[in-house]
């Protein structure tokens, strides 16, 4: 049976953001960050924010000014990333063994 998954993770540090951003993007300069990532799929993820595939401590770094916040604490949460997906056997599967893309499909959307 498949099932819904949402994950949510504090990013506090800039190697966190990112390594995240390598994952996400699936970029050849963080290859400690893509480990567990197919390099050779298309992109399918949807980002609600960042249009632009900006690193992520840039972003956090540039809301955090934008707010007018004057001092950080070195371990203050400078972040939320948020990852709605599902479970592997709620996915179709070519004959490659990658999932379809979901991207533009009534799930993603309604997600």
């Amino acid at each position: 049976m498949p099932y819904a998954v949402i994950r949510v993770a504090k990013i506090k540090t800039q190697a966190h953001a990112l390594a995240a951003t390598g994952h996400n993007y699936r970029q050849e300069q963080h290859p400690h960050a893509i480990g567990n990532a197919d390099r050779a799929a298309p992109h399918p993820n949807r980002e609600y924010i960042n249009h632009e595939q900006k690193d992520y401590w840039s972003l956090l770094e540039a809301r955090i000014q934008e707010a007018g916040v004057k001092r950080v604490r070195h371990d203050s949460v400078r972040g939320m990333e948020v990852i709605l997906t599902g479970s592997p056997e709620g996915f179709i599967r070519g004959q490659d063994g990658r999932a379809a893309d979901y991207s533009k499909s009534k799930w993603a959307q309604d997600n």
